[in-house]
């Protein structure tokens, strides 16, 4: 059947292509539609999933035995994570994660009195911060020295450039300097506490399931940030484009049933004429499918790519993602192959099922 079918539809194709075109526009549009707005929405999702981030990590890994009360008065002790903590996460997550933040974190004189003393990557810290002997104060520490200029840490003076913003945690009394020199402060290689980040729509809660099951040699707290940062956020923004996504499919399934239907009508002589000399209905059926199918799935691979060009275009974040949207590409084209199979099957059923004799003697 396969052969016959394939050949019938290319011919098909070829004789009728300007209706075959109008076709596969109306599909490539619509799939360059979709592509567009799922990637640009998807790179908005991953923005407002970072500005939760800020507000505090989904789920931090710190060494065993460590409670979420301790590590909300950031007592971590002196040691640092295993090896190969970070790598192991890392696996378990897999795309589901999207960034990892190392800390060290220990506790030391500073001015006086015991604070946390914060290790963090460079980037994190104010840009004059990042220079060697500089250091960062919590918003509540800052408060208390007065707008000093340098303090004293564990016997060393160092220079404040700077202060961090306020989160209403542990955070705010601590001092922040470079993860380096952190780690030659303490003399410990390694960090003591991961930040998790997770992709926007990752539930926090089955991430930390998955980590636990995988027994990663640490521990693993999840903030409890509430419903709306971790679950209904994404939801809501989700919600809106499915239903705009169905009706979008309607329409390319009208389309392509349209064309079906045409296209078996005009070609009603043809088909009765190939099923009266001996081709089987079945010839037939896979002609009429084949047809729809291919319009779909090209029209969709033209349009996935004019809509991952027009998504770039018009937000950069975009541009950065498109090697992990292989994936939706793949998806879109694969669900217009559905729709034309779908969409073309009652007219071809209805094709095979009438009497090729009855069909000549009207034609």
């Amino acid at each position: 059947m396969t052969s016959p079918a394939l050949w019938l539809t290319v011919r098909e194709l070829v004789a009728r292509r300007r209706r075959v075109a109008l076709a596969g526009l109306v599909i490539a549009a619509i799939a360059a539609t979709v592509t567009a707005t799922e990637l640009v929405a998807r790179a908005r999702e991953e923005a407002v999933a970072a500005q939760i981030d800020a507000m505090g990590p989904a789920l931090t890994v710190v060494p065993r035995g460590t409670s979420a009360s301790a590590l909300a008065r950031y007592e971590l002790g002196e040691g640092a994570l295993p090896a190969g903590v970070e790598e192991a996460v890392r696996g378990t997550l897999g795309s589901d994660l999207r960034s990892i933040e190392r800390r060290l974190v220990v506790h030391r004189e500073v001015a006086g009195a015991r604070a946390p003393v914060v290790g963090v990557e460079a980037g994190l810290l104010p840009a004059a911060a990042q220079e060697p002997g500089s250091v960062a104060l919590g918003s509540e520490l800052a408060r208390r020295l007065g707008g000093a200029s340098s303090v004293v840490v564990d016997g060393h003076e160092l220079q404040v450039k700077g202060a961090m913003p306020s989160t209403a945690s542990a955070e705010d009394v601590a001092l922040f300097m470079p993860l380096a020199a952190a780690r030659a402060l303490a003399a410990v290689e390694g960090v003591n506490e991961l930040r998790l980040s997770l992709r926007a729509g990752v539930s926090p809660r089955d991430a930390e399931a998955r980590l636990a099951r995988a027994t990663i040699g640490a521990a693993v707290i999840r903030s409890d940030r509430g419903d709306v940062a971790d679950r209904e956020a994404h939801e809501s923004l989700s919600r809106h484009r499915s239903v705009a996504y169905a009706v979008m499919v309607a329409v390319a399934a009208l389309c392509l049933l349209i064309a079906a239907h045409l296209d078996a009508t005009e070609r009603r002589v043809e088909l009765a004429t190939l099923v009266a000399i001996g081709a089987s209905r079945w010839t037939v059926l896979g002609a009429l499918l084949f047809r729809s199918a291919i319009v779909a799935a090209a029209g969709a691979a033209l349009g996935v790519v004019a809509g991952a060009a027009l998504a770039a275009g018009q937000d950069l974040a975009v541009a950065g993602a498109l090697g992990r949207a292989w994936s939706l590409g793949a998806a879109t084209v694969g669900a217009a192959l559905v729709v034309g199979v779908a969409a073309a099957t009652p007219t071809a059923l209805a094709t095979i099922a009438r009497d090729p004799v009855c069909e000549l003697q009207e034609g």
